[in-house]
């Protein structure tokens, strides 16, 4: 036994051994980074411009009663300059940069600027960037500055611990929630229809046989609560457990619209490759660029601040956490767990404007489900907004979401920005607008062949009342 936690020890901490797994890992982060500013680019003025649903410049304008106050718990570049022109240009700064990474060009500085720029945006998205994925990209972000900085045994450790606490709190939260559905391993059976955004294949995933999607809830507790621990074995169980995080990654994705962030979690996954594993690889090593003992010291302090969160899971009132507070504004570290409770059926809120308040026509939207005949369509690695957020909308009231009043203000307007986040709409600025609720489900195989629908849908009720100029 005590040869076993010899070994297990010195595993952990040979600097030689997962530098290569480091290298290749900012790497991908660069591309990470691109595809997150490009997404974000073809967007941001309906989502932050300046006659966009959530005005980046309205915003900071609220914020400045704060005084002093406002650059700590808004730390964004956008106090220099919010205009539309400083948005596009940061997206295209950050897709340029996250390139850069990606070619290996000067990856400490590069990632210092990736992270500012990511965080600035974060800190003015309100509800549009209030995502896991984003504090995720952040967080790796962070973390990443120091494997650039000195990439050795502690920095790829650090990286192993965000891995553990990503994957294990995610199937933690199941369990601790409480959530029925997931104790009786029927969660999967209705995941496919009730996810924010179906894909291609969401409507064949959801009428998979019901031993299969229990078996799909069983294997995803044994990766997210079992696999974890791998990662302090050997180079071989790393490896394993590299495989079925990339593997359950790699199924969610072909299912499902989730933006970069099933990437994300693939790539976070990278530093588990022994160097032995990548000798294909041959990235050249970088000179150190800050002293090892502060890399060491920070990186045992994130890993701490990781600690936390996960102890925080059974203890909710963990002193610690007063520890990691101070920091939150800057999201270097974070709790996770996506799907704590399974939405067991479909609601969609959907827009409609009219001209006389009788005859009514709906906005056709890009990527959420809609028309019952149009499959749902592939979106990812693209990270559509709007049409993410509205998914959260019937889990509350309207005015429980002012961010959709302003959203209707826009349509109201014919904002230009905002109605390029949609398929369609009316040419002229409508006099009135509304939302219905209609609650959706997926067609089986055999009502499939006969009508060729992918959607079934029944009209719920209003979820907003007609509304004017004047109501606004």
């Amino acid at each position: 036994m005590l040869d076993y936690l010899s070994g297990l020890i010195s595993s952990l901490w040979q600097p030689g051994s997962y530098v290569q797994a480091q290298l290749l890992f900012l790497r991908l982060m660069g591309l990470i980074f691109a595809i997150a500013f490009w997404s974000l680019l073809i967007q941001v003025k309906g989502l932050f411009g300046r006659d966009g649903i959530l005005s980046a410049s309205f915003f900071l304008s609220q914020v400045r009663r704060l005084g002093a106050k406002r650059f700590y718990y808004v730390p964004t570049l956008f106090w220099l300059d919010s205009s539309d022109s400083a948005l596009v240009l940061a997206c295209a700064a950050g897709i340029i940069l996250g390139l850069l990474l990606a070619a290996g060009i000067s990856p400490f500085l590069v990632l210092i600027l990736l992270y500012i720029l990511y965080l600035s945006f974060k800190s003015i998205g309100q509800e549009f960037l209030n995502f896991q994925w984003d504090t995720l990209l952040l967080e790796m972000g962070f973390a990443s500055i120091l494997v650039a900085a000195a990439p050795s045994g502690i920095t790829a450790l650090l990286l192993w611990f965000i891995l553990f606490k990503f994957m294990f709190m995610a199937g933690a939260v199941k369990l601790r929630s409480g959530d029925p559905s997931w104790r009786d391993l029927t969660a999967m059976s209705y995941h496919y229809e009730t996810q924010p955004l179906p894909n291609p294949l969401s409507w064949y995933a959801h009428n998979m046989p019901k031993w299969y999607h229990k078996a799909e809830a069983l294997g995803t507790f044994f990766i997210e609560l079992a696999v974890p621990f791998l990662i302090f074995g050997t180079a071989e169980t790393r490896l394993a457990a590299f495989a079925l995080f990339v593997l359950l990654q790699l199924f969610i994705t072909l299912a499902g619209n989730f933006g970069p962030f099933n990437l994300i979690s693939m790539v976070m996954a990278v530093p588990l490759l022994h160097d032995s594993f990548l000798g294909w690889a041959g990235l050249p090593p970088y000179e150190p660029v800050l002293p090892p003992v502060l890399v060491t010291a920070l990186s045992v302090f994130l890993i701490i601040l990781s600690a936390i969160h996960i102890i925080a899971l059974a203890w909710r009132d963990f002193p610690g956490l007063r520890l990691v507070r101070p920091f939150e504004p800057f999201e270097i570290c974070s709790g996770y767990g996506l799907f704590a409770v399974m939405t067991t059926k479909r609601t969609e809120i959907i827009a409609e404007w009219s001209d006389d308040g009788i005859e009514w026509n709906e906005y056709a939207f890009k990527w959420k489900p809609q028309a019952v005949d149009r499959p749902p369509p592939l979106s990812a690695p693209h990270m559509p907004r709007l049409d993410w957020l509205m998914w959260f909308l019937p889990f509350s009231g309207v005015d429980y979401n002012p961010w959709f009043l302003r959203f209707m203000e826009k349509l109201l307007k014919n904002s230009p920005d905002v109605l390029g986040l949609l398929k369609s709409g009316p040419r002229d600025p409508p006099r009135y607008v509304r939302a219905i609720a209609y609650e959706y489900r997926f067609t089986d195989p055999e009502t499939r062949i006969e009508t060729g629908r992918f959607w079934t849908r029944r009209m719920a009720g209003h979820y907003c009342p007609p509304l004017s100029t004047r109501d606004l």
